[in-house]
């Protein structure tokens, strides 16, 4: 017999936003909570639920398949800067500016800032994914330099590799 865990309301709440819909009247309580605490006290951080929740949407974005395709090391650095963006920006939420005249959605709101900093994340990488494409170029080795029974042994030095025995493996 196997005890069954009870999670509280709180936690299943968010299980079953992990694994379906996001509960937008529920999003939209803790961010209006969150923008009056902050009209209060300027400095006042972003509380757990909400950026639980956040993280929720974070990752289903991330699931997508605008995004699924990309390296873990991609999808890290694209998460940090939507954490970051949504904490910088998640205060400015106003339900009657929002898009599309839905007024009380800030799902929408968060997915455009988290969207755009994947946008912004990903150019970046891209940027600097073909600067050092071009830099790490000249490090290749040139095959007249090669010769038949040449073996391949690790560089002494592990900052600079030896350039006429060049080994991939310690890249």
């Amino acid at each position: 017999m196997t005890k069954q865990r009870k999670y509280s309301e709180y936690r299943e709440k968010l299980l079953e936003m992990r694994h379906g819909r996001i509960d937008k009247a529920y999003l939209l309580e803790l961010v209006m909570d969150y923008k009056f605490k902050r009209k209060l006290d300027p400095g006042f951080a972003m509380p757990s639920e909400l950026a639980e929740v956040v993280l929720i949407i974070i990752d289903k974005q991330l699931g997508s398949n605008s995004w699924r395709k990309y390296s873990d090391d991609w999808k890290e650095e694209m998460r940090g800067r939507a954490i970051e963006h949504v904490l910088k920006y998640a205060h400015n939420f106003d339900p009657l500016k929002s898009k599309n005249g839905k007024g009380n959605d800030p799902y929408n709101y968060f997915a455009m800032i988290i969207g755009n900093a994947f946008i912004q994340s990903w150019r970046k990488l891209k940027n600097y994914t073909e600067t050092n494409v071009i830099i790490n170029y000249d490090l290749m080795y040139q095959d007249n330099e090669w010769s038949e029974g040449q073996e391949i042994r690790p560089s002494t030095d592990s900052i600079t590799p030896d350039l006429n025995r060049l080994d991939w493996g310690h890249f």
